[in-house]
């Protein structure tokens, strides 16, 4: 089963500032505030902390980012434009911080 949530951030400088796209893909909605919620239990790992783990997530423009969860799993999809121009999309496993998968856009 794969519920996708799609996010936009808000403000680059606030990170934990999230809005809800509509996303067509999007089974359930969920709010900030759920989002925010999340992250408090310790359920995921807040966009900030993730930032600091991976260096590769710094000095980037967020594009977009989606929470969405797959087979029981939370998990990150972002899409970021680093400073050269190349846009990547980074998978990460929202509940522990690992990053699982790393594509360059054509």
């Amino acid at each position: 089963m794969k519920t996708r949530l799609r996010f936009r951030v808000f403000a680059v400088g606030m990170i934990s500032a999230w809005c809800l796209s509509t996303g067509a893909l999007a089974d359930k909605r969920i709010s900030s505030q759920q989002v925010l919620d999340l992250v408090v239990k310790g359920e995921i790992v807040s966009i900030l902390s993730l930032q600091e783990q991976h260096s590769e997530l710094q000095n980037v423009r967020w594009l977009d980012i989606e929470l969405e969860r797959e087979h029981g799993i939370w998990l990150y999809e972002m899409k970021v434009i680093d400073e050269q121009g190349e846009i990547f999309e980074y998978t990460f496993n929202a509940e522990t911080g690992e990053l699982l998968h790393i594509e360059l856009e054509d």
